[in-house]
């Protein structure tokens, strides 16, 4: 038992001695030049993940990529036909349009939404 104990406070004796070695950790930051994409991405890094927060950020950038689809004179009547997905920030197009520069101009749209990472566009073209 009384090895027991000794072996306890030992470990206890060092944990604490362990934390006061640590020294505060100083960071520096240099001007580092993004593609826009990264410039636009959200770059927090940690464990503390909310997938319903995540969830709400993509039902955002959904929702942006849609208005700016509606606020366009041009694209405000292909909105009905395009099926956006949005999942951690990766965007992904459905639908049919009548031609290339439609779709061009709807991925275009969805690739300038703040928030967006990347674009999967798989919208055809009628013929």
């Amino acid at each position: 038992m009384r090895h027991l104990v000794i072996a306890c406070v030992t470990l206890a004796l060092c944990a604490c001695a362990h934390e006061q070695d640590r020294a505060p950790v100083t960071t520096t930051s240099a001007a580092v030049s993004l593609p826009p994409a990264a410039a636009r991405a959200d770059t927090t890094v940690g464990l503390d993940v909310n997938p319903v927060e995540i969830a709400g950020r993509d039902g955002r950038i959904t929702d942006a990529i849609y208005g700016g689809l509606l606020g366009d004179d041009a694209l405000r009547e292909l909105a009905p036909e395009v099926d956006i997905t949005t999942s951690n920030g990766n965007v992904v197009l459905r639908g049919r349009v009548a031609s290339p520069a439609e779709r061009d101009q709807i991925e275009s749209k969805a690739r300038h939404t703040p928030g967006v990472l990347g674009v999967d566009d798989r919208i055809e073209v009628s013929r």
